[in-house]
């Protein structure tokens, strides 16, 4: 609000809104599920009159991963089946998993490697995510990075 009369707001997915906040208040909402919501808030003076004002928009969706190794019975297979296949050298790709008697896991010992083509698009917003257990900790160790123009794009 551009009105320095507000004290406090109320807003919410519900009606009435519910959750109240000090005017100035930063707010901060993770949206539970994608799909249209409509957002409600009240602004209130120091007089206690309000005025509400509703807000549509619509939550993407999540998107489908880029690529995905390292599951089933190649390692190397890309499992989204978007042909971001891995060359491995040098690795186990029978080593002890994360469980006694569990599903194997790929075993690196720092001087082999996992490669593929670029996959990530680094220009826009992007998440890397993996499992990894460290059995030495003398030397630092990169888990995943992408080449750029100079350097690793990112890792």
């Amino acid at each position: 609000s551009t009105s320095t009369d507000v004290v406090k707001y109320k807003w919410g997915f519900t009606d009435p809104p519910s959750v109240e906040v000090a005017a100035g208040t930063p707010v901060r909402w993770t949206p539970p599920s994608d799909g249209p919501k409509t957002l409600m808030v009240e602004a209130y003076d120091k007089a206690g009159n309000a005025t509400r004002s509703t807000f549509q928009f619509t939550v993407a969706g999540k998107k489908p991963n880029e690529a995905s190794w390292f599951n089933g019975d190649d390692p190397a297979l890309d499992g989204t089946g978007n042909g971001h296949d891995l060359t491995l050298t040098g690795v186990d790709p029978a080593a002890a998993g994360r469980t006694v008697g569990g599903q194997t896991s790929v075993g690196f010992n720092g001087s082999n490697t996992a490669t593929t083509a670029k996959v990530v698009d680094t220009s826009k917003g992007f998440s890397v995510s993996a499992w990894v257990r460290l059995t030495n900790d003398t030397a630092n160790r990169t888990v995943v990075s992408q080449q750029g123009s100079a350097t690793s794009a990112f890792k």
